[in-house]
């Protein structure tokens, strides 16, 4: 693995002399618990160390020029990454290359050449953009877990599954959107200090095992700062999880939230759980928009927005954020940003918006096991006219095949035996 900290999945945390390399992790959705932790435990104040540390090693990536603009500056006409941000210090490997389950088998892939501009192990779904760079990238991680809910080696992949993928890529191709899947994780997938937590008795299959859930939750960061720096130069990049779906075909969905993002001035466009009680607070991390500027570049390079750095290593990132830490997911970390002790930072840069419209619960088109805000959900389902993303997180997944398939609309576009929608 490259020892370059900005492009890379690794970074160096200090701790009574002891060095430890920590990787990246990938998403899932939280817990009820987690959630709940999210609004009622409050960001945990970083020792002075701690941010000294950080700061430190975030020294070799500081961009001279949008420093010397200040942390509110105006992007460049043409967000680029600086070579001098593509360097660091130089990071020995972890020799754990592990991977439960991984396997492109049964995805949506397309028969076209694949681009050069994609990374690692990614695969193009579709590119209906019309010019030859920029525009809307969607990026959707579709990664195989050990129980085999996404999917299983030398087997077709779940039909709640397809039908989503084959439902985004219509909405890709009825408005000129590009999408790609990640079915590779990032590796190594174990962190030094995940191993160090194993003990020397745990087995890597065991202990990859135990931290796959918080490895698979901070892959989205990493693929957005990815893709932003991408050569393409997207406009805008969605990541999106691979159980939520672009439902609202008749409208760009992705067109208008780009065009008030431009109106009003936003780097990043996230999603709140106000389809739930007492949700409108909570992020949701299943949608992040982001535009490519510098200042999201330097957002998604913060160690608190990645797992590079321990549980307890300090918030300190390009945009001036300091004293906080992240100890849980990623979504939890970003509802740290927003309502923390930096929150003036990003106040009017980040914009969190209803998820009764962007980010609703799947199970609201049956009936939900938990209070939701509005008991019209469940009386209209798919015939709301506020819906625009339907997100089959936990237990609702298997109602996806019902609503985008096997209903009046077949939102996939291809038809009860195409991709999404085929039985078997």
């Amino acid at each position: 693995m490259h020892g370059v900290f900005n492009r890379s999945i690794f970074a160096l945390f200090s701790k009574a002399g002891d060095f430890s390399i920590f990787a990246f992790d990938l998403v899932k959705e939280c817990t009820a618990e987690e959630r709940a932790a999210a609004v009622t435990k409050p960001p945990r104040p970083a020792s002075p160390a701690q941010i000294a540390l950080a700061a430190q090693v975030l020294q070799g990536l500081r961009n001279p020029a949008a420093t010397a603009a200040g942390p509110g500056g105006s992007p460049p006409a043409e967000p680029s990454v600086p070579e001098e941000r593509q360097s660091g210090p130089q990071l020995p490997q972890l020799r754990s290359v592990y991977v439960l389950h991984a396997d492109k088998n049964g995805l949506p892939i397309s028969n076209d050449p694949r681009p050069s501009w994609l990374i690692k192990a990614d695969e193009l779904v579709l590119d209906a953009r019309k010019q030859a760079s920029g525009g809307i990238l969607m990026i959707q991680p579709v990664l195989m877990d050990a129980s085999g809910d996404w999917g299983k080696k030398k087997q077709d992949r779940p039909r709640w599954l397809r039908a989503i993928l084959a439902t985004n890529r219509n909405h890709a191709r009825l408005w000129g959107h590009a999408m790609i899947i990640r079915w590779q994780p990032t590796m190594p997938q174990l962190t030094g200090w995940q191993k160090a937590q194993c003990g020397r008795k745990t087995t890597e299959k065991v202990c990859t095992k135990n931290n796959e859930r918080e490895n698979f939750n901070w892959e989205k960061h990493l693929m957005l700062q990815e893709y932003l720096q991408s050569p393409q130069k997207f406009e805008f990049v969605l990541m999106l999880d691979a159980d939520a779906a672009i439902v609202k075909h008749r409208v760009n969905v992705l067109g208008q939230i780009a065009t008030r993002m431009k109106a009003d001035g936003l780097d990043v466009f996230l999603t709140n759980e106000d389809w739930l009680q007492n949700g409108e607070r909570r992020i949701n991390g299943g949608l992040i928009m982001s535009k490519n500027t510098v200042w999201t570049n330097d957002l998604f390079t913060a160690p608190c927005l990645q797992s590079s750095f321990s549980p307890v290593a300090a918030c300190a990132s390009l945009i001036g954020l300091r004293g906080q830490q992240c100890s849980s997911n990623e979504q939890i970390c970003l509802n740290d940003v927003l309502w923390g002790p930096g929150k003036e930072l990003v106040k009017n840069r980040m914009l969190l918006v209803s998820g009764v419209r962007y980010n609703r619960g799947g199970c609201t088109v049956r009936h939900c096991g938990e209070p939701i805000s509005d008991q019209t959900m469940e009386t209209l389902k798919m015939k709301d006219e506020r819906l625009e993303v339907l997100h089959f997180m936990g237990g609702s997944k298997g109602l996806a095949p019902e609503a985008l398939c096997d209903g009046e609309v077949d939102y996939t576009g291809d038809g009860p035996d195409g991709y999404g929608c085929k039985e078997k």
